[in-house]
């Protein structure tokens, strides 16, 4: 089933939708029909097709899933604070779907539901790539890229707060501080893969996409004794290749991110404070371990809960299909 609304707004996912927000929502039907969409709040930002379902992403956590089925017999379910997901329809019809804010504010969108295509194509394996994870119990995700430049600040942080942070690490520079390395994954860090030497992977060709992931994966589970699952493409780069070159190589899954640091200013995707669910990425730099506690103090004032990346932070999730960008 294709849940298809024209919308009058889109927004700017800034490092995880690029820089031009997301496209209107395709019909993938022969005789689509049409809807029109009034939002007063929240917006709809997002859509995409997940394990025989679609998924629509709102501007804000929604207080709970429409009660009504749409036309009569397909479920609305709220699957995360800011998706909703709607079951297969075998017949076509219009509907409205009325969201309802936390903040008690409401939009009613129009939609057009068409019949749902029975063809199946041929699935090819790929590593889909999110940029927010669960948000269950405001939990946050702190993760850090590259490697180049060691900090042991961090590693007193992670001990004094129990604090859960993924490193992906580019194997160049791991193999520089191996015992650092070492230390962090003792402390509790979890390492991910951002690849041998930090390509723009869309631009190389899928063997060598496949190699730069799969070698990276290899020496870190070698040298540090934890097997990233997950990637990271550099620059925030990708495309259904790089997705497919990533599984090849091993790896589940690949992390965008929706929050950046730039020094100590905080940037999300959408403007507005941290919220749960949200993956923030730094670097490897000089100054890091004060950006982080910069960022830990913003993270508390917010009552949000650092976790682990993993596998099933993405659980209910649905997957970006539009490029990144950053570093």
């Amino acid at each position: 089933m294709v849940l298809v609304a024209v919308l009058s707004l889109v927004a700017l996912i800034a490092g995880c939708l690029g820089r031009s927000g997301p496209p209107a929502i395709q019909l993938a039907h022969r005789q689509p029909l049409t809807g029109n969409l009034t939002v007063k709040a929240p917006r709809i930002v997002a859509s995409g097709a997940s394990s025989g379902r679609w998924l629509v992403y709102t501007s804000g956590p929604l207080r709970a899933a429409p009660a009504q089925p749409l036309c009569g017999t397909d479920a609305v379910a709220l699957v995360a604070p800011t998706q909703l997901a709607v079951s297969e329809s075998a017949t076509a019809c219009q509907a409205q779907l009325r969201l309802t804010a936390r903040n008690g504010k409401q939009a009613v969108v129009r939609v057009a539901i068409p019949a749902l295509s029975r063809a199946k194509a041929r699935p090819v394996k790929a590593a889909p790539l999110y940029c927010f994870a669960n948000a269950a119990g405001r939990a946050i995700y702190i993760t850090i890229d590259d490697g180049w430049t060691p900090s042991a600040e961090v590693l007193t942080l992670m001990h004094q707060a129990y604090l859960p942070v993924t490193a992906f690490l580019i194997a160049d520079a791991a193999k520089k501080n191996l015992s650092y390395w070492k230390a962090f994954v003792a402390a509790g860090g979890m390492i991910g893969d951002h690849t041998v030497s930090h390509p723009y992977l869309t631009k190389v060709n899928q063997a060598r996409a496949k190699s730069q992931w799969a070698q990276a994966r290899t020496e870190l589970g070698r040298w540090l004794g934890q097997t990233p699952a997950i990637g990271r493409p550099p620059y925030g780069a990708f495309n259904r290749k790089v997705e497919v070159a990533a599984a090849r190589g091993g790896l589940t899954a690949l992390a965008g991110w929706s929050a950046t640091m730039s020094g100590n200013r905080i940037q999300t995707w959408n403007g507005k404070p941290l919220s749960a669910g949200e993956i923030v990425i730094l670097h490897w730099v000089p100054g890091l371990g004060h950006q982080l506690t910069v960022l830990l103090a913003a993270i508390r004032a917010l009552h949000l809960n650092p976790k682990p990346l993993t596998l099933a932070s993405f659980s209910g999730i649905a997957p970006q299909h539009h490029p990144l960008n950053g570093d």
